[in-house]
């Protein structure tokens, strides 16, 4: 994993729908958001459920605030993120896949959201996406160690 589950500060809202209309708003998961001296920020949501219906659209709001309606399109906004997931194969993390894009605000009282549309989804099962600037990819997945008859002469 890219990191460790700490402080966890945010809620990760997805939408449900039937018949591809929307019927409401459940919460997914939590994560947090994090945002450096420069004001860049990544953000990183673990998903402890997925929604039926197929939900594309993930929100990272503040814990304690809760959706009534429909979250907000992250495709209304010009992305400013990459979404990554972890790709596993043989229960092994192999590498970092592109799964959609986002965007971070952060509003006057200093409070932060994500939203996240994910057009692909990640093969093997992983529940962890990062959200990081354009440009920037995770860091690659540590190499295996070799057995000691497959070192180099």
């Amino acid at each position: 994993m890219l990191e460790q589950k700490k402080s966890l500060t945010h809620a990760a809202w997805g939408q449900y729908a039937e018949h591809g209309e929307f019927r409401r708003s459940v919460e997914v998961g939590e994560g947090r958001i994090e945002i450096d001296a420069n004001g860049n920020g990544a953000a990183h949501v673990y998903q402890d459920r997925f929604v039926a219906g197929g939900s594309t659209c993930i929100a990272l709001l503040p814990a304690g605030v809760r959706v009534s309606g429909p979250l907000p399109d992250a495709r209304t906004k010009p992305a400013t993120h990459t979404a990554w997931a972890q790709y596993y194969e043989g229960g092994e993390f192999r590498e970092w896949v592109e799964i959609g894009t986002g965007t971070i605000e952060v509003d006057r009282s200093g409070k932060s959201a994500a939203c996240v549309f994910q057009n692909r989804f990640a093969a093997g099962g992983s529940t962890y996406i990062c959200l990081l600037p354009i440009g920037v990819r995770p860091p690659d997945p540590p190499a295996k160690p070799k057995r000691p008859h497959e070192e180099d002469r």
